[in-house]
């Protein structure tokens, strides 16, 4: 039998697929790694094309009641909007997949949350594989700390909230010396690369199926050619998002037939993550939002329910605001806080549209919570407006989430999980998912340690498991 060329193919490049792209490739393996989105060199936008506001939109994904369609905007934008009934997730596409767009802080999960996982994960299990992204990704503090939590800072102090906190971040420095985000593109997709990896950018995954000797072989479309191809190996490791994830096994099992014996507990299990949005505007003094790093400041919250609120920086990657814009830009502040909620929404799948139900009343308990905190800080920047749980506001029941997580439980049986605790599909060995979908509940934290650790916890796994064809 001919050898096939590819050892592995991971589809998408973000903490779950650059991650298991570099370790697979450190270790010999022959790997191909597909991503839909296009090269982003830091924080730079694409050599080609504009750059106005629309130009960095992707597409938009309508999954309501009165709605199903999506929209493309431009191939190469980077951000990818999906509109449910009561939930609006904001997504990222390009290579290092959300690492783009994350906000830089590097936060270990807490032993508790492993609890959640299968018996044989806990934190004695974890601790290697999260001291292993932490020398990838070096988290360090910032210095001198910006002006934007300085005034953070000051407005937790005023509302009689703290003590604020300073948090590592994942950094690099730029060529002219600054601090630049650490992104999968400036940490672990070098080393695949170093090692023998190919990244096909702009090649959207659309299909997968067994090969008759037990391999993997997925379709997928050029954006850039217009054209689609087909590439095959011995393991198939998904790592295209929550979201993208989801749809991909939805579509295999549902639509094409090809993955009949997916677990039926596929969608379930899916969370925000208790992310909300709050906008402070016309503070009274000066916050400079838009210098500095993203996350620099944060507030936690201990109790019944914990969660944080943090400051975060507004990334105009590149875009020119208008002059009335910009006159706003210096006191404006922008608040994002996190909890562990305890939504566990159920996705489905029409044939051609995920579809999701999750709305603010299913933890009316934390979000409220959530805007109390964010109103409490919001007086002590002594702002003239403020609109929590931006855009939708206060009292409105929808949300808004940039981390969508779960819908790929992992359990030790196919009847509760679609994953064994190695990240490899019951009922289909050789296939694996490495990306936030396995997540089995909100950390209520910025989830990008806890998604990089668990791919190279599964980049290991995937060593001691033999290979299904190819040899």
């Amino acid at each position: 039998m001919t050898k096939p060329r590819w050892d592995a193919i991971v589809v998408g490049s973000g903490f779950g697929g650059a991650v298991t792209a570099a370790r697979l490739a450190e270790g010999g393996h022959r790997v191909l790694i597909l991503e839909r989105g296009t090269w982003w060199d830091g924080d730079r936008v694409p050599a080609s094309g504009r750059t106005g506001p629309l130009h960095m939109v992707r597409g938009i994904r309508y999954s309501t009641r009165s709605r199903s369609m999506s929209v493309g905007v431009r191939r190469h934008g980077l951000y990818e909007l999906h509109q449910f009934d009561r939930l609006t997730c904001v997504v990222s596409s390009g290579v290092g997949g959300g690492s783009l767009v994350y906000t830089d802080m590097q936060v270990p999960p807490p032993d508790a949350y492993l609890d959640a996982f299968p018996d044989c994960i806990d934190a004695a299990e974890m601790r290697p594989y999260i001291d292993a992204v932490r020398t990838m990704v070096a988290p360090r503090p910032v210095a001198p700390i910006p002006q934007k939590a300085r005034a953070f800072d000051r407005a937790a102090t005023a509302a009689g909230l703290g003590p604020v906190h300073f948090p590592d971040l994942a950094l690099t420095s730029n060529p002219l010396g600054k601090p630049s985000r650490a992104t999968m593109g400036t940490t672990y997709l070098p080393v695949a690369l170093r090692h023998g990896a190919e990244l096909r950018a702009m090649s959207e995954v659309v299909a997968m199926s067994q090969t008759p000797d037990g391999g993997w072989q997925v379709r997928y479309r050029d954006h850039e050619r217009g054209r689609s191809y087909v590439e095959s190996a011995p393991r198939l490791i998904l790592s295209a998002g929550t979201l993208g994830t989801m749809r991909l096994l939805f579509d295999a099992r549902d639509r094409l037939g090809t993955l009949p014996l997916v677990s039926s507990a596929l969608g379930r299990g899916f969370t925000p993550n208790g992310d909300m949005v709050t906008v402070v505007h016309r503070t009274a003094q000066r916050v400079d939002s838009v210098a500095g790093p993203p996350i620099t400041a944060y507030l936690t919250a201990e109790g019944e329910r914990d969660f944080l609120t943090a400051e975060v920086g507004l990334r105009l990657h590149h875009l020119a605001p208008s002059a009335a814009v910009a006159r706003l830009l210096p006191r404006t502040a922008l608040l994002v806080g996190m909890g562990a909620d305890r939504i566990a929404s159920e996705a489905t799948y029409d044939g051609r549209n995920l579809h999701l139900s999750t709305d603010r009343d299913d933890d009316s308990e934390l979000f409220d919570s959530l805007a109390d905190h964010a109103t409490a800080i919001a007086s002590g920047y002594r702002a003239k407006r403020t609109i929590v749980n931006a855009p939708f506001g206060r009292d409105s029941t929808r949300l808004a989430s940039v981390h969508p997580l779960g819908g790929v439980p992992m359990a030790e049986s196919p009847t509760n999980g679609v994953v064994d605790p190695s990240g490899q599909v019951h009922n289909y060995p050789g296939l694996f998912v490495a990306d936030g979908s396995i997540l089995p509940s909100a950390p209520g934290i910025p989830p990008a340690m806890t998604i990089a650790a668990m791919a190279e916890r599964i980049s290991h796994q995937i060593y001691r498991c033999p290979e299904t064809s190819g040899s």
